[in-house]
């Protein structure tokens, strides 16, 4: 008599349970990696966009801009519809058509999880021809949430122009830098 290799119903009921209560408890883990990769991406992008426009500055030895436009090609608040990067050649904060277009495109498209704060209330970063920041040195903050999860991060730029991020280590909200004060995503 030959004998049927296989599973009895048995086995394949409590391998779907182990499998099934395996993922349970992975699955939050999962979803708070996602989480922080996604913001992590976002905010090492913006932070790639800043350099890009110091370069630009010193490239082309005049002010360069980088911000969200509105239809008449001013800067705006809502970095959500775009980022724009460009040289302003006529120094009025303004996308004119004798000014040198660099880089525009949607990066913070999911608004409703995605927020920036630039300190100093401005709503623009500039940097001069010598690569330094023209009066915008300050802080972006990346802010992440949902009902379960809460995670930011801090984009910082100094003086000379330089930029740094600030990380939330411990998923409280709070960026745990070295720079005071936090901000908080909750």
């Amino acid at each position: 008599m030959e004998k049927i290799k296989g599973l009895t119903l048995i086995e394949l009921i409590v391998t779907t349970a182990i499998v099934s209560a395996v993922l349970l408890i992975a699955l939050p883990d999962l979803t708070k990696t996602v989480e922080r990769s996604v913001l992590r991406n976002k905010t090492t992008y913006i932070k790639t966009l800043i350099q890009l426009t110091r370069s630009s500055a010193i490239k082309h030895g005049g002010l360069a801009i980088l911000c969200a436009l509105n239809s008449k090609g001013t800067c705006t608040e809502n970095w959500h519809k775009g980022i724009t990067i460009f040289v302003d050649k006529n120094n009025n904060y303004k996308l004119d058509s004798d000014d040198i277009l660099i880089r525009s495109e949607q990066v913070l498209q999911d608004t409703q999880s995605v927020k920036l704060k630039m300190s100093a209330h401005k709503n623009h970063i500039v940097y001069n021809s010598q690569g330094v920041t023209h009066g915008t040195f300050g802080s972006l903050y990346f802010c992440r949430r949902n009902s379960m999860l809460s995670y930011s991060q801090k984009l910082i730029i100094n003086r000379s122009g330089r930029v740094r991020v600030e990380f939330d280590l411990d998923q409280d909200g709070k960026v745990d830098g070295l720079t005071k004060p936090s901000t908080s995503c909750i």
